[in-house]
């Protein structure tokens, strides 16, 4: 574990430029291809650009900051710590939301394929493990898990939300349904 995030450019480019740190814990690219984000052991949440490696965010944070998403519409940014989630709007990196998670690990972030919802899982169970805020309205549902969900997916559509528990069982919620097991 060397603690290094390699930003490769395009092809025929012979520069590589690297991202230091003790531990980098997650990564994602943004959905125009132009921004990578990463968090680390640091407990730093970093935006850098692909084509030069330039960092151009940076956020320290409370804790280690384990989850990160972009929206498909690539204009917010969300990372989630120990301690909190929150969003920024990617052309101004203004904090656009921000919700403490009572020293629960926020460990899986997911937008809504339209944008207009984020889901957040905590490492906590019952009603402080799952939550969706409408970033419109900003408002936020609790929806009651019995195991910390560990991984999150919106479908295609929106409309169903998937998580993964950590005792291995999958829940699916559906238009504010109550969810169903498998």
């Amino acid at each position: 574990n060397t603690g290094v995030l390699a930003l490769v450019p395009e092809r025929g480019a012979s520069q590589l430029y690297a991202i230091a740190s003790d531990m980098v814990v997650n990564m994602a690219i943004s959905p125009d291809g132009k921004l990578i984000a990463s968090t680390t052991g640091e407990r730093v949440a970093r935006l850098n650009r692909w084509d030069d490696g330039a960092e151009v965010f940076a956020l320290t944070m409370k804790g280690v900051a384990a989850a990160l998403a972009f929206s498909s519409d690539g204009k917010l940014f969300a990372v989630g710590d120990q301690n909190s989630v929150r969003v920024f709007a990617l052309d101004t990196l203004e904090l656009v939301f921000q919700r403490d998670t009572d020293d629960n690990a926020v460990i899986g972030l997911e937008f809504s394929p339209d944008s207009t919802r984020l889901a957040a899982a905590t490492s906590s169970s019952g009603d402080d493990g799952l939550f969706i805020v409408d970033l419109g309205a900003g408002t936020v549902r609790v929806l009651e898990v019995k195991d910390a969900a560990m991984d999150l997916s919106f479908s295609p559509d929106g409309h169903r939300l998937l998580a993964a528990q950590g005792s291995g069982m999958l829940t699916i919620w559906q238009d504010g349904k109550e969810p169903a097991s498998v």
